[in-house]
C-alpha cells in the first residue's frame, strides 16, 4: 500500500468508482462475462489473477499483465489508465472525481515502489533509500495534519 494518504484515497476512489459501474453494470464482472470460456472461468481467473500478481509484484506498474475480459497482454501502467479513463465519469457523477486525480501522478512519475528502486539504483544505498523515504512520509504527513487540522479549526 501506498504510505502517501492522499494516493491511497485515490486508489479508494478509484475503486468506488469501479463498484458503482459494476453494480449498474453486471457484465463488467469478470465470472459474468470475460475471455475464459464459462465452464472454467472461475479457475481459470484464480489463474490469471495469481499470474499477473507475481508480475506486478516484481515489476510494478511495468508488468506485462493479461486482460481477464480479452486475454491480451497489456501493462498494468496502460491498464490502470484505461481504468481511469472508465471511471472518471462516474467519479465525477459521484462528486469524488477530484479524489482520483492523484492516479495520474502516480501514472506520470512511477508509484512509490517504482521510485524507491530508482533511487536505490543512483544510490546503491538501501539505508539511504530508507531514510529518504521516511523522511518523505514524515513531510506528507506533516503537510496534510496542518491542512487537516486548520481545515478543522476553521470549519
Amino acid at each position: 500500500l501506498p504510505s502517501d494518504p492522499v494516493i491511497l484515497l485515490a486508489v479508494t476512489a478509484l475503486l468506488e468508482a469501479r463498484l458503482h459501474q459494476l453494480f449498474a453494470n453486471p457484465n463488467l464482472d469478470p465470472l459474468v462475462s470475460g475471455y475464459p470460456p464459462a465452464a472454467t472461468r472461475p479457475a481459470d481467473l484464480v489463474q490469471l489473477t495469481r499470474a499477473n500478481e507475481l508480475a506486478v509484484a516484481s515489476q510494478s506498474l511495468d508488468a506485462t499483465l493479461h486482460h481477464w475480459q480479452t486475454g491480451e497482454a497489456i501493462t498494468a501502467h496502460d491498464w490502470v489508465e484505461a481504468l481511469y479513463t472508465e471511471v472518471l465519469p462516474t467519479a465525477k457523477q459521484l462528486g469524488i472525481g477530484c479524489f482520483i486525480a492523484p492516479i495520474r501522478r502516480v501514472l506520470r512519475d512511477g508509484n512509490e515502489a517504482q521510485r524507491w528502486l530508482h533511487h536505490y539504483a543512483t544510490t546503491q544505498n538501501v539505508a539511504t533509500v530508507i531514510r529518504q523515504g521516511i523522511a518523505d512520509t514524515l513531510a506528507i504527513e506533516s503537510a496534510l495534519d496542518g491542512q487537516l487540522c486548520d481545515a478543522l479549526v476553521t470549519a
